[in-house]
């Protein structure tokens, strides 16, 4: 278990309609702590549709607009050309979440980009077929090389446009890449293993059908909720709202699904959770709503905690809301809609409730345009889901104590101050705990404790949520689980 960066760097850009020194693209670098970004002197432009994705110490390694893929240096990578039609899509692909890229489990240098082609287009056209390109670092001096190019995965299924999204398998390793069929209650499902991506079934969840339109489909950090919000038809037949479902990270099942009508028009938007994926929030137009997920009633908690405030950017335009994304420091970010802006807005403190989220609007001027654009990423920071019997792979080689010797109680949970430990019969020596937070991040290492007859943590340092401990001894995985530390 350690950070992955992978969603470190993000590249933005807009439409070259009146081109100028504010038409280049912004590189933002991001981590725990800060959200730096800077002018590059270049060119690519990127709107609906735009996948990158760091090595795993945060540098930038390839990224896309869906008609092109790039290298680090900001060139088109090696047959990297016209995974589009370059004149009809000369300003980027025009799909939300229309490219998604992704690591191939166990290769230090393979990645994959998985896309699809839209059907006739027009804003309610749909994707078929759905393909992937392979990159390799290997080649170029690290610059790489597409060395499988619009490989078909799906050529049977006609998709809802964009909205694909994926998560980390509950084997720490594999990634389960999500789309849905037109106009559908029907998820598709595929694979990503060191061998490749393939398919992994079907699911047909009760409900409102997932609409096609201008949608985004996301998970929460922690795996265990999907959320979709689709603004679709016209403003005078169509509809915006969301669906919410429970994720199993083990068996791929979508359940416990709710349908949400927001509004009687299509307003554009997005869905994102909080950081400690209590709470979801709806980015729609001139209003961002909180939902709280640990609520009896989670549509009864409903709560508006920003309203459009009618600022206007230098050329006298609006500045309203549109996507949004997580950023690993914690805070979401949220770009405008409709036209090139050089504005972000900022939930500042994302897992607070209510208005102490703290929206800030208009919080940040970028150096160049952005075209309603931000990377497609997945929580790169989520690992094997502790405890898990999931067996598709064995997670770790390392050898487990026999069952007999794993008696191993932890109490109380939830834990309010301290969290004891203790063995069953004769257990000698020393155990390593380690505790991460529902991010994957590292929150508390002890190579000191002593079960027998009980060991004691304080967890003084540690603000209250989930989190995954793993109980070690001499190198070897004993016991994991997940434990709880209430507020006081």
């Amino acid at each position: 278990m350690h950070a992955q960066k992978e969603d470190y760097t993000w590249m933005l850009g807009g439409l070259d309609s009146a081109p100028g020194d504010e038409f280049a693209n912004t590189k933002i670098h991001c981590n725990e702590d800060t959200f730096n970004y800077k002018k590059i002197n270049h060119y690519s432009p990127l709107t609906f549709t735009n996948a990158s994705i760091c090595d795993p110490n945060g540098d930038l390694v390839v990224y896309t607009n869906g008609t092109h893929i790039y290298n680090r240096n900001h060139n088109i990578m090696q047959n990297g050309n016209a995974l589009q039609d370059p004149v009809f899509f000369a300003s980027g692909y025009r799909a939300v979440q229309g490219a998604l890229l992704l690591p191939l489990p166990e290769s230090q240098h393979t990645y994959l980009l998985i896309s699809a082609d839209i059907i006739n287009f027009v804003i309610d056209a749909g994707f078929k077929p759905l393909h992937f390109s392979t990159i390799d670092l290997n080649y170029n001096n690290g610059l790489g090389k597409v060395t499988v190019k619009k490989s078909p995965i799906n050529t049977v299924d006609t998709l809802n446009g964009g909205r694909i999204s994926a998560v980390r398998h509950a084997n720490g390793r594999d990634w389960w890449v999500i789309t849905s069929k037109w106009e559908s209650n029907i998820f598709v499902k595929y694979l990503l293993g060191p061998d490749g991506i393939a398919p992994a079934g079907e699911q047909t969840v009760s409900g409102e059908p997932m609409h096609n339109g201008i949608a985004n489909a996301v998970f929460s950090p922690d795996g265990q909720w999907h959320a979709i919000y689709t603004a679709y038809g016209t403003t005078t037949v169509g509809d915006c709202g969301f669906h919410l479902f429970r994720f199993d990270r083990c068996t791929g099942e979508f359940s416990q699904p709710i349908f949400h009508w927001v509004d009687g028009v299509p307003w554009p938007g997005s869905a994102v959770f909080s950081p400690d994926s209590r709470f979801l929030y709806i980015i729609r137009w001139d209003r961002i709503l909180q939902y709280d997920l640990a609520a009896p009633d989670l549509l009864a908690s409903e709560t508006l905690v920003a309203e459009y405030d009618g600022f206007l950017d230098e050329r006298g335009l609006a500045t309203r809301f549109f996507m949004a994304q997580l950023a690993p420091d914690n805070r979401i970010y949220i770009n405008i809609p409709n036209w090139n802006s050089r504005y972000l807005h900022v939930i500042d403190q994302p897992n607070s409730k209510g208005d102490s989220c703290n929206v800030i609007q208009h919080a940040i001027f970028l150096p160049t345009y952005n075209s309603f654009s931000f990377p497609n990423f997945p929580n790169f920071r989520l690992y094997a889901e502790a405890g898990s019997i999931c067996d598709s792979i064995v997670v770790s080689s390392v050898p487990q104590l026999p069952e007999p010797a794993r008696q191993i109680k932890v109490w109380p949970v939830p834990a309010a101050e301290v969290l004891h430990f203790s063995a069953s019969g004769e257990w000698p020596g020393a155990f390593r705990l380690q505790l991460f937070d529902a991010l994957g991040r590292p929150a508390l290492d002890r190579d000191d404790l002593r079960l027998a007859p009980a060991a004691s943590v304080p967890l003084d340092d540690l603000p209250p949520g989930m989190y995954y401990y793993v109980l070690s001894q001499q190198g070897r995985r004993v016991q994991e689980g997940k434990v709880v530390r209430a507020a006081e």
